[in-house]
């Protein structure tokens, strides 16, 4: 379940109906420590953790250099049928 300001809304409204903190995390079925923490801010918390890193990041301006200097189009379609379409959608994030 995705959560946002609707879900957030939905456990304050519940809370205010007189739900318990066990009632709704069943009624919505999600967690009561969730449930908690979204009684307990003004405004719906952010996810702490963040998008990890590629361990490719430092060296993807390296392979794009080589990539453009030399064509290797013809050796990854005849090696590798798919490979270059998945070479390029790699590079281009």
């Amino acid at each position: 379940m995705v959560y946002n300001d609707e879900v957030w809304m939905m456990i304050r409204e519940m809370k205010e109906k007189g739900m318990s903190v066990t009632a709704i995390a069943e009624h919505l079925g999600i967690d009561r420590k969730t449930v908690r923490k979204y009684m307990n801010s003004d405004k719906v918390p952010k996810p702490s953790h963040s998008k990890r890193k590629s361990k490719l990041d430092p060296v993807r301006p390296i392979i794009k250099v080589l990539i453009d200097k030399y064509d290797l189009s013809a050796s990854l379609s005849s090696c590798n049928p798919g490979h270059s379409d998945v070479m390029d959608s790699w590079l281009s994030l």
